[in-house]
């Protein structure tokens, strides 16, 4: 650390050659379009990731705060979705998209239908690579500064979805690999931080994976590794269906929306006919 008698020290020498120094000039930050492109071809090409079809991820979580220590399974094909996340003596924590209908089911909340933004920030999240499609779920991008994460120089991009609060990401600038995501959750227990940083990058496929995730949410502490990734696996259909909880509130919505009286129409005018004309031209 630089001493107060250092940087008076500085500050004079800076003075003095004040009037010989050409003025600093501020380096220009990049457009943010023009990072996420870069992400792209550092994650492995566009090419590449439109040969994946589906994917089966299992990662290996440890919670060391609370002493846990869980597996996860992810199953994606386009537009679906299926996460599962076992809980010793709490059960299991599922989450799932059908065909644009997304859903929650844990032993604290009961099975749920997700609406409005955290539906999107679902959707968004759960895409097999959310970077891909960044510029369309995202209305407004923006590069708003250089930060540091964990030592490494990255560009910081404010990303403002369609629906819900504003993300930031943080690429490296020399990789261009995604080394920090935090955002806001907003749920039925109130609005989560999330900070998400990711490294130890391997491909498989030719696709550049994050071996390793630390998960601060709200002050919760989850390290994640990542144990096995399956391209263009066939999944069974099954796999998506939705479970028999959550079919039941899709049928009770149904039900619901069925009795709901329509909107009474106004009274249409008859139609008014012209006058007759008296016979004899009206003489």
């Amino acid at each position: 650390m630089v001493t107060t008698t250092r940087m008076l020290s500085l500050l004079a020498a800076v003075l003095c050659f004040a009037p010989l120094a050409a003025p600093a000039q501020e380096t220009a930050l990049p457009e943010a379009d023009a990072i996420l492109d870069r992400v792209v071809e550092a994650m492995g090409g566009a090419a590449a990731h439109q040969k994946i079809r589906s994917r089966v991820m299992d990662q290996d979580m440890t919670i060391a705060a609370h002493g846990m220590n869980l597996k996860s399974s992810v199953h994606q094909e386009q537009g679906n979705v299926r996460q599962s996340v076992g809980i010793p003596g709490q059960g299991m924590q599922e989450f799932g998209s059908n065909n644009g209908l997304v859903w929650s089911s844990d032993p604290m909340m009961g099975p749920r239908i997700l609406e409005g933004a955290e539906r999107e920030f679902f959707l968004r999240s759960t895409r097999l690579y959310p970077y891909m499609h960044a510029k369309a779920d995202y209305t407004g991008r923006t590069v708003v500064a250089m930060e540091k994460v964990n030592d490494r120089d990255c560009y910081k991009l404010e990303l403002k979805p369609k629906a819900g609060s504003p993300e930031h990401w943080f690429i490296d600038k020399e990789t261009h690999q995604i080394a920090r995501m935090v955002m806001t959750y907003t749920g039925p227990l109130g609005t989560l931080p999330i900070k998400i940083d990711l490294s130890d990058y391997r491909p498989i496929d030719g696709i550049q994976y994050a071996h390793a995730t630390a998960l601060d949410q709200a002050g919760t502490a989850i390290q994640m590794s990542l144990a096995k990734v399956s391209h263009n696996a066939e999944i069974d259909p099954a796999k998506f269906a939705l479970p028999a909880a959550i079919q039941k509130l899709v049928d009770k919505k149904k039900k619901k929306e069925a009795l709901r009286p329509q909107e009474e129409k106004p009274a249409e005018k008859p139609e008014e006919k012209p006058a007759e004309q008296p016979a004899g031209g009206g003489r």
